[in-house]
């Protein structure tokens, strides 16, 4: 659960920034803004709801929305500063 947590709030925006910083064209500042700030955002929880109505692993589901947003506190912040 830990490692999806790190790809998923710190990996993929910075992955993401390193794109943004190389691409042959002028993103303009508050789209890049907007973009690294969705992708360092935690999981929805819509995903628990999902795997509620298909009767999958619900506390699994729970627990990566739990996790994601207690660590989203520290890394949003944190991926913010390196993408200004």
């Amino acid at each position: 659960m830990f490692l999806m947590a790190a790809i998923r709030l710190l990996a993929i925006p910075l992955l993401l920034i390193a794109v943004l910083r190389v691409l042959p064209f002028e993103v303009d500042e508050l789209t890049k803004n907007i973009l690294i700030l969705t992708a360092a955002l935690p999981t929805s929880s819509a995903q628990s709801m999902i795997t509620e109505q298909y009767h999958t692993n619900t506390s699994a589901a729970a627990r990566s929305v739990f996790v994601t947003t207690l660590f989203s506190v520290a890394t949003v912040p944190l991926i913010m500063m390196l993408a200004l």
